[in-house]
């Protein structure tokens, strides 16, 4: 995933911030980077791409 072995995620206490955007690219922004940290990311589309975004709101 994104460069990162299971066993070295399983060590974060949180999502580094150089990796939040590299996963959640790899489970196709079904994790946004707000659901990952939402303390760099606080409103749920920030850094989303914008098809990702116009698909939430279709769905919304």
């Amino acid at each position: 995933m994104a460069g990162v072995t299971k066993q070295a995620a399983g060590n974060w206490d949180r999502i580094p911030a150089a990796r939040v955007l590299s996963v959640s690219r790899a489970t196709g922004w079904q994790v946004t980077p707000h659901a990952l940290r939402p303390d760099i990311y606080p409103n749920p589309t920030d850094a989303l791409p914008p098809e990702v975004v116009a698909q939430q709101q279709e769905i919304a």
